[in-house]
């Protein structure tokens, strides 16, 4: 798709505005569409088309939908012969056709009837979640084969936590000799409010670096409270790493934990996590949230007489690039990235996307900078039409160049 056509203009333009409630942009939807996805298993986007007189760029904005807002316990078969499956209405071949949505969300605390939805037609309703299993009506929770697991943990993290302050209750008892008159009152730390009588025996209380000398007969025998054991951090990280597993990330990334490991330790576990990440991209956002929202844009935008199907850049199925990952390791990826130009593995367009850039506008972003150096006579040793050798006025064999020059 050409940079600077104007559909891509307008949707930038629009894609600022396509919030319905006016938080975020479209960048920020699809975070919140992902994260929605993650904790609940899925999210509905409802379309919601306005009128010309809104004063929108195209006649369109998104509202995110939390789960709950579509009854998972509503299920039963209607007149016309179509049956309500998990708040999913189906046709008799098994379409879907319509999802009935609460009003209200079930948690704000306002009045609200189980029965009060609205039917909303399918193709207004963008059902995004990722699919277990074949015929799959609703979506679970990530965290799903991770919550007894959790649950245990927080369990075993309180006890210890328990059995850590019980261990720091290190102290001692007393013990008065046999023959100690049984109306003698034994004091440890007296307060200045306090004065002990004639009869009162005194012992200082135990402080750090202190050596209380005891009456005579008497003795200290100290606690012996329940150590918290040496296992602890290492049944954490195991419990952490299987959590971390059932949700398809790192161990790293679930704890921030980076202690003893390096970069190429990092650089492999991402490995798998990248790959599990271009699904989640190509599978849920792209296909069901990003194309479907560019259809519903160049729909509405067409009648809307905002642009044709002759405007330059009119696409129907554009490709969507995501964000670049960032280099680990900068000079060595960018190298292998290079040879495998100059090898031909690769080409530099598909290098320039795998950064998220458009091949289009960087080549012409080179083409004006080459030209504005052109026209003020710099040469620049990144500039590709010549040698580095000839942008810097290499010296001719037997030649030598003076200290300052060259510089």
């Amino acid at each position: 798709m050409h940079k600077n056509s104007d559909i891509v203009e307008k949707w930038v333009a629009w894609s600022h505005e396509c919030d319905a409630h006016s938080y975020t942009n479209f960048a920020g939807l699809q975070a919140l569409v992902m994260r929605s996805v993650a904790e609940a298993g899925e999210c509905f986007v409802r379309i919601r088309p306005r009128r010309p007189t809104d004063g929108l760029t195209v006649p369109l904005q998104l509202e995110v939908m939390e789960a709950e807002m579509v009854p998972a316990s509503m299920s039963r078969t209607l007149a016309n012969g179509n049956e309500i499956v998990a708040g999913i209405e189906f046709n008799k071949i098994g379409a879907r056709v319509a999802y009935h949505v609460y009003k209200t969300h079930p948690g704000d605390g306002v009045a609200f009837s189980l029965t009060d939805t609205v039917r909303v037609p399918a193709n207004r309703i963008l059902h995004v979640r990722l699919i277990h299993r074949p015929g799959a009506v609703r979506a679970e929770p990530w965290l799903t084969k991770a919550l007894v697991k959790l649950k245990d943990l927080d369990a075993y993290d309180d006890a210890t936590l328990v059995k850590a302050k019980v261990s720091a209750l290190f102290g001692g008892f007393i013990h008065a000799p046999g023959n100690s008159d049984e109306d003698d009152e034994v004091i440890a730390g007296l307060t200045p409010e306090r004065h002990p009588d004639d009869d009162d025996v005194v012992i200082d209380p135990l402080e750090p670096g202190s050596f209380p000398v005891l009456p005579p007969g008497y003795d200290v025998k100290f606690s012996n409270p329940p150590d918290v054991g040496s296992t602890y951090a290492v049944f954490m990280q195991t419990q952490l790493r299987s959590i971390a597993t059932s949700l398809g990330i790192t161990y790293e990334q679930l704890t921030g934990d980076f202690s003893g490991v390096n970069d190429r330790i990092i650089r492999a576990s991402l490995l798998e996590f990248k790959r599990r990440a271009r699904m989640w991209q190509q599978q849920l956002l792209v296909h069901q949230f990003c194309r479907p929202v560019w259809q519903q844009f160049m729909n509405l935008g067409l009648l809307a007489g905002e642009f044709s199907t002759r405007d330059e850049g009119f696409e129907t199925d554009p490709e969507w690039i995501p964000e670049a990952w960032e280099y680990l390791n900068p000079s060595q990826e960018i190298d292998a990235l290079r040879k495998e130009v100059e090898g031909g593995f690769a080409s530099r367009s598909e290098v320039i996307q795998s950064r998220a850039k458009d091949p289009v506008a960087v080549d012409e972003q080179i083409a004006k900078d080459n030209e504005r150096a052109d026209g003020l006579g710099l040469m620049h040793t990144s500039d590709g039409r010549y040698s580095k050798f000839e942008d810097i006025g290499a010296p001719s064999d037997g030649e030598t160049l003076d200290e300052n020059e060259g510089n």
